[in-house]
């Protein structure tokens, strides 16, 4: 419960309009949103966390749709960082056991080697 209470938390304090989690929270908690938005906003934290707490215990739904956004989100990060590009000229070349893949518009594309 607390992953949820965090992760709801942090998503709107610095979320914004058109990013794909605020939009997704907004979209699955409905009018109650704006009401625990509200709460973050106006730093009433035990209200946020006691509505929040109250909205997953009656609704199984919401919290396993909030779990779901967790993860997405989690995946969307991970290969977010993945890719990293650099301006170069010439073909693929490796630099510090970084595979560098050029692409056809002048880019390079690190591909690391390194064991996660």
């Amino acid at each position: 419960m607390k992953e949820i209470i965090e992760f709801v938390s942090s998503s709107i304090v610095e979320g914004v309009v058109g990013d794909i989690v605020y939009n997704s929270l907004k979209a699955i908690l409905g009018s109650s949103f704006d009401i625990l938005s509200r709460y973050i906003k106006n730093n009433k934290n035990e209200k946020f966390e006691g509505a929040l707490e109250m909205l997953l215990e009656q609704n199984s739904q919401l919290k396993e749709e909030i779990e779901k956004l967790i993860q997405e989100s989690r995946y969307r990060n991970r290969e977010n960082k993945a890719p990293i590009f650099q301006e170069h000229s010439g073909n693929g070349h490796n630099i510090g056991g970084n595979n560098i893949q050029g692409d056809l518009v002048g880019r390079d594309k690190v591909v690391h080697n390194h064991p996660k």
